[in-house]
């Protein structure tokens, strides 16, 4: 009998008797993780799933039957941290509910649609990004605010003060009032904006003077992210763009499937094969507008697009430190056939597959790596996409009215073509946006 396999039945031995909330739920996550992890570490998953048990026995002996989730879940972050895989973490019910719509959760966002940072010299939380069709984009807040007051009360504390004064005003759940400084000049512009539900966002096109589309994808969750994508492309070709900024900036991944099928609009043949330590699982593969699975039993259709795209102009990627997984697997391929990519090195996990595994309805949740990704030949995939320019994506900047890497993949862009709209043209478009 393989090792595992034996470790797993003691483990299986000894959630005979469980009968506990803690123990419970770590009889779920050992399980889990002995049964899915395939990734790089070298440490054997039944071992730690025996280890973790009887400590857990252990702690949970004075209160029995009655031990609490909470004696459980500094054990199991402890296992998943000896596991030695970055990739594989432990989410608490706070941090899991921060994630959104992960797949395989049917669980609604609340908020303002916003993505924010501090810049310690400035006062306020900076607008990154506004999601379309969310509170915050109905009540005119754009891309580069500062939000400076929250009800009256200035944001001039530390980060940590700064973003729990705006998760407390949209816990309460009513009106809040904001004042913002819009660039270029920094004007106060007071916003009223109620925290509402929020979708999973979509693609979106926006244009710049001057011939240049700017497609953004904020995520890969949607199951018509890869359709909108295709669409859009068609848009822009059909409206005349030359030129084309593929904005990566901020995703943090989704479908791996919806993935490949969104980077055939740029690229011909994007795939990749899975392997589960040693053992070849699928490939999957794009071709003429059809997302296919090869295997041993040869090769079928998983999704086929309604109207594919094929954009053949000059293009840019844009990517930043927080484009993750699925952004960074989009990213490599499409540089790979030669598309340049500005911005900063990515987050580090484009190459594994991870999945999200809930242990209770709203968390805690284990993000466990249960593929190693590979090209389509065989080879490894980076960790990270170094990017062919590196670009700071600057937040101060940006509220100063300057998109840092957004000028600079129009200034590559100008090398393809002589004429291009000069930068005071699109920093007033930032504005306008």
């Amino acid at each position: 009998m393989p090792k595992r396999l034996a470790l797993w039945g003691i483990v299986l031995g000894l959630g005979l008797a469980i009968a506990s909330p803690a123990q419970e739920l770590m009889s779920r996550a050992t399980e889990l993780l002995v049964r899915n992890y395939a990734g790089p570490s070298e440490k054997n998953p039944g071992e730690l799933a025996q280890k973790y048990l009887k400590k857990l026995d252990e702690a949970c002996a004075p209160q029995e039957e009655t031990c609490p989730v909470d004696v459980a879940l500094p054990l199991l972050r402890d296992m998943v941290n000896e596991l030695g895989d970055r990739h594989s973490r432990l989410w608490l019910p706070e941090e899991y509910a921060g994630l959104g719509l992960v797949p395989g959760d049917q669980q609604t966002r609340r908020g303002l649609g916003i993505r924010h940072a501090v810049v310690p010299e400035l006062v306020g939380l900076i607008v990154l990004e506004v999601e379309e069709g969310s509170p915050a984009k109905a009540a005119g807040l754009r891309r580069g605010d500062r939000i400076v007051q929250i009800n009256g009360q200035d944001l001039s504390g530390n980060a940590e003060e700064r973003r729990a004064l705006l998760a407390r005003a949209i816990a309460e759940g009513g009106e809040i009032r904001l004042m913002v400084a819009r660039p270029p000049f920094a004007s106060l512009i007071p916003v009223q904006v109620a925290p509402g539900s929020l979708g999973t966002p979509l693609p979106q096109l926006y244009w710049l003077a001057g011939g240049i589309a700017w497609l953004r994808i904020p995520n890969f969750r949607a199951d018509q992210t890869a359709e909108e994508v295709h669409r859009l492309v068609r848009e822009a070709e059909r409206k005349g763009a030359w030129g084309l900024v593929l904005d990566l900036r901020n995703n943090g991944g989704g479908s791996l499937l919806q993935v490949i099928l969104a980077a055939g609009a740029f690229v011909d043949g994007p795939g990749r094969r899975y392997e589960r330590r040693g053992v070849w699982g699928d490939t999957v593969v794009y071709r003429d507008g059809a997302l296919l699975r090869r295997d041993e039993n040869g090769e079928r259709a998983l999704l086929r697009l309604t109207a594919p795209a094929r954009w053949r102009g000059p293009m840019v990627v844009l990517v930043n430190k927080f484009s993750a997984s699925g952004a960074e697997f989009c990213a490599l391929d499409l540089q790979s056939a030669g598309i340049p990519v500005i911005g900063e090195e990515t987050a580090g996990v484009g190459d594994t597959v991870t999945n999200f595994f809930l242990l209770q309805r709203g968390g805690p949740a284990l993000q466990i790596t249960t593929y190693i990704a590979r090209r389509l030949d065989g080879s490894a995939y980076p960790s990270k996409v170094t990017p062919d320019k590196t670009v700071a994506d600057d937040a101060k900047a940006l509220a100063e009215g300057h998109d840092v890497p957004l000028e600079a993949a129009l200034s590559l862009l100008q090398d393809r073509r002589q004429a291009l709209v000069p930068f005071p043209e699109i920093n007033a478009f930032l504005r306008a946006w």
